[in-house]
This record gives structure tokens, C-alpha cells and sequence, in this order.
């Protein structure tokens, strides 16, 4: 890809030798320069959907199931939600280190991420501390 006009085009090259990474100039690189947003896919693959059926995990990258796996195997709504809650820890998991550090931020998106972050917490909290009070009570 590269980056006019944004948020890019796909690259056409006649050489199949020359790796798009090699010439993505204009993509959007980490600090390092060597992150490219496909790399998410990479990530996605290896660790956070190798608990999670084949089909899910092809669905969440916009493949389709290859032979008679197309035929007979399909995403349920049991696999979407399972999905969602594990992608929806990760979030969760995420957002505890920089509110660990600091609980605002000064970029707006983060501090409403943030914000809403500490909400869940205290509500989860007091959640718990009504189990424990309604569990002594009987």
C-alpha cells in the first residue's frame, strides 16, 4: 500500500520479487519502522485467536474456509460472542496498564477510554461487594 491517496492504494508491481515492505514507504510504520497495519493479522493469528475454532478465526480476517470445510463448517452466534469476549478482555487487559500509570489522559480518546475503564471497575467492584454481602446474609 502506499499512502496517496489515503488511506492507500494496493501496490502493483510487476515483480513478485520486490516485497511490498520493501517499498511501502508511505505506510504506517511504528516507531521501530518495521510495523505495517497488515502485521495485525500476523498477531491476530499466532496468539490472540489460537483458542478459538478455525472458522472464527477465518472469518475475523475476511477469509473463506477452503474445500468441503466451506460446505460444512460455519460461524454460530456462540462463536461470535466468544470472539467478542475474548478480543473485549484483551481491550480490558490493554487499557489497565496506562491507567495503571497514569488514571487521564490528554489525548481525548484515550481519557474517555480511560474513563469509561475506571466506570466498569467500580461497577464490577461493587457488583462483587453485593455478591459477598448477599452471600452472608443467608
Amino acid at each position: 500500500m502506499i499512502a496517496e491517496p489515503w488511506p492507500g492504494i494496493p501496490i502493483r508491481k510487476g515483480n513478485r520479487k520486490t516485497r511490498a515492505a520493501d517499498i511501502a514507504e508511505g505506510t504506517w510504520p511504528d516507531l521501530l519502522g518495521t510495523f505495517k497495519p497488515h502485521d495485525d493479522r500476523h498477531t491476530q493469528s499466532t496468539s490472540y485467536l489460537s483458542g478459538l475454532p478455525k472458522v472464527i478465526q477465518m472469518d475475523r480476517r475476511g477469509h473463506a474456509m477452503q474445500g468441503m470445510d466451506s460446505v460444512y463448517l460455519h460461524v454460530t452466534d456462540e462463536m461470535r460472542q466468544r470472539l467478542c469476549d475474548y478480543l473485549e478482555g484483551i481491550w480490558r487487559q490493554g487499557l489497565a496498564a496506562p491507567y495503571a500509570m497514569a488514571p487521564r489522559s490528554a489525548v481525548p480518546l484515550l481519557n474517555e477510554a480511560l474513563i469509561a475503564h475506571e466506570a466498569r471497575m467500580a461497577q464490577e467492584t461493587e457488583e462483587a461487594q453485593e455478591q459477598v454481602t448477599s452471600g452472608s446474609n443467608t
